[in-house]
This record gives C-alpha cells, structure tokens and sequence, in this order.
C-alpha cells in the first residue's frame, strides 16, 4: 500500500490577530467611518475610548456600591461614534462620575 501525503497548512505567525467578539455586541466597524450606529462626537467634544471611561468610573471611591447593570446601561447610552470606534464624552463620563457620589 501506499502511503497518501497529506500538505501541512502553513503555521500561522503568533502576531495574527485573532478577533472575537460577543454575537449580540455590534462590531466595532458599525462605528467607523462609513457606518454610524451611534450618534457622532460633536466638533469641539473631547471623550475616552469606552475602555478607558470604565477604567477611570472603575476607580471611583464608591464603584462597589454601584448598580453596575445600572451604570452599563447608562454607559452605553451616553456612547457616541468617533469614527474610530465607540467613545463616551467626558461630560458624561464627569456625570456618572458625580451620579457615584450621591
């Protein structure tokens, strides 16, 4: 009998980027430059890559004692599209900040 060779796939070089994501999350190119599912950043408005606004609302003295199915929500309805990808605008971000106080 003869022996049937079968072609190795060629390896795949550890820095290909590998993307996941949640099905029921909105891809991050549905806020790019050609798709907006979320409303635009203004002009002149400064924000913070979402994972930077959780970071920084993460480090508030109060963030354990908050409802945080609550803040997401809020979180995501305060995101605005930068075209680069979603983004909270720091007056929000200064907002929930202040809401953590009370």
């Amino acid at each position: 009998t003869t022996a049937i060779q079968v072609p190795t796939p060629a390896p795949v070089p550890a820095s290909a980027p590998v993307q996941k994501r949640i099905p029921s999350e909105p891809a991050e190119e549905e806020c790019g430059p050609t798709k907006h599912t979320l409303p635009p950043l203004g002009e002149n408005e400064r924000a913070l890559p979402c994972p930077q606004a959780w970071e920084q609302i993460s480090k508030h003295p109060k963030f354990d004692d908050a409802d945080i199915d609550q803040l997401c929500a809020e979180m995501k309805s305060k995101a605005k599209c930068s075209g680069h990808g979603p983004v909270i605008p720091v007056s929000d971000i200064d907002k929930l900040m202040s809401k953590l106080d009370q």
